[in-house]
């Protein structure tokens, strides 16, 4: 048992915990690098194992993540509009190319209104589609295939406190398939 331990690398976390948004703006951070050590066969080995790049409002705006040759394994970018939303979501493959995009809709009050993924090649795979009521409560979301035919529906419905008391799953034949119910206590 004792050469068998030897034998398993130990890694050790040298970055920092992350931080949140408000932590990243009030210190001004732009970007953090995060390293892995491995002890292996008696050495360290170390590699470069992620970067984050943040806008002035801390927002996540590129992740890159890395091989331990130094290659990058995966890429992901957002933008994001004047309130804080991401707008746009971007995943890339080694090669540079696109290989996932999402974007995202909102209405005057905020709230998220539409949601669309993409492939590589700028089909769409699905798209949700999001309602509100006029207290600003969600009151259905609809999920459609990358034909634009419906897939799923949920529907909400709130108590006269704005608590969401029930969600309705329909099917794309508009047949309810479950109810969940949520109670409240103190």
């Amino acid at each position: 048992m004792k050469y068998l331990l030897s034998i398993v690398p130990v890694i050790i976390w040298l970055s920092v915990p992350a931080q949140t948004k408000k932590q990243v703006k009030s210190n001004g951070i732009r970007i953090t690098t995060e390293y892995m050590v491995s002890t292996e066969n008696g050495k360290d080995v170390t590699w470069k194992e992620s970067t984050t790049s943040f806008d002035k409002s801390g927002n996540v705006i590129e992740e890159v993540q890395y091989n331990r040759d130094g290659s990058v394994k995966k890429k992901r970018t957002a933008k994001f509009d004047g309130s804080g939303n991401m707008t746009e979501e971007y995943e890339y493959i080694p090669e540079k190319k696109i290989d996932r995009k999402v974007t995202w809709k909102y209405n005057s009050g905020g709230e998220k209104t539409e949601e669309v993924e993409y492939d590589g090649k700028g089909a769409v795979l699905k798209k949700i589609v999001f309602t509100y009521n006029s207290r600003g409560e969600k009151t259905a979301e609809n999920h459609y295939d990358g034909a634009g035919k419906l897939q799923k529906k949920h529907v909400f419905t709130y108590d006269k406190n704005g608590l969401r008391v029930e969600r309705k799953t329909y099917n794309a034949d508009n047949v309810l398939e479950s109810v969940k119910k949520y109670i409240y206590g103190k």
